[in-house]
């Protein structure tokens, strides 16, 4: 099903969970793929599996999140296809940081950089590739997990949830109407960052999961697809089967 024939997408942290589900997702519907994460194995290995499908995709390793490093990446990514129709930022990073005692400042800081700064960078660069274009889409991942007062884990979950507060972009900077950006905040999820959870935590997720079990990637993937269209109702199946 070619619903996304001719359309670029950009897609952060690309190589693993939800990112990787999205690219695969997108190239599947038609789009040129560019796979953006800091791990080349991983990053070469979702561009490898797009074009054993048929699918068009290229790797690009993202940096450490710094300004300079995100701006080049997405003047990259631009200069692959020549435009960015579609950016979906999954880049994070779960850090050592604890909210509760013996909490590493440095660590924290790291943290908080690279999963909220690094966001805000991209969005700044492609919001600028796309007004040139008068067009574009931005679906950035998010967490709800961060709502939910989990104190003793990680504030991953917590700056997940946070990059909802950077999508009201300053007036400056708020992208034209033709430029749309939405945010997916999925509950909890059986997805990498659970593999070492054991099943006492995991029974305790499921309690807290709104469906009464822990959501997929896939299921999120699909929906970020279907935001990536242009006023499509409904999504048909990639291989025509719904």
């Amino acid at each position: 099903m070619a619903l996304l024939t001719h359309k670029t997408v950009l897609v952060t942290g690309a190589a693993s969970g939800i990112g990787a589900a999205a690219a695969l997702l997108y190239a599947e519907y038609g789009a040129k793929v560019i796979v953006a994460d800091v791990s080349e194995k991983g990053g070469h290995d979702i561009v490898t599996r797009i074009k054993s499908r048929k699918g068009e995709a290229t790797f690009i390793r993202m940096g450490t999140g710094s300004l300079a490093e995100c701006a080049l990446l997405i003047k990259t990514a631009v200069g692959t296809y020549g435009n960015i129709d579609i950016a979906c930022n999954n880049v994070s990073a779960l850090g050592e940081s604890r909210v509760r005692g013996g909490k590493d400042p440095e660590a924290f800081d790291n943290e908080v950089d690279f999963n909220l700064d690094t966001l805000f960078y991209y969005m700044k660069y492609e919001i600028a590739a796309m007004r040139k274009q008068h067009k574009g889409v931005i679906i950035n991942t998010t967490y709800a997990a961060g709502s939910l007062g989990l104190v003793a884990f990680s504030p991953f979950i917590h700056l997940k949830l946070g990059l909802v507060e950077l999508m009201p972009i300053p007036p400056g900077e708020r992208p034209s109407g033709n430029i749309r950006l939405h945010a997916v905040t999925p509950a909890l999820m059986n997805a990498a960052l659970q593999e070492n959870t054991n099943a006492a935590e995991k029974a305790t997720f499921i309690k807290l999961s709104p469906i009464d079990r822990l959501g997929r990637i896939e299921e999120v993937a699909r929906l970020v697809i279907w935001l990536s269209t242009d006023g499509v109702r409904w999504l048909p199946a990639a291989n025509g089967k719904n």
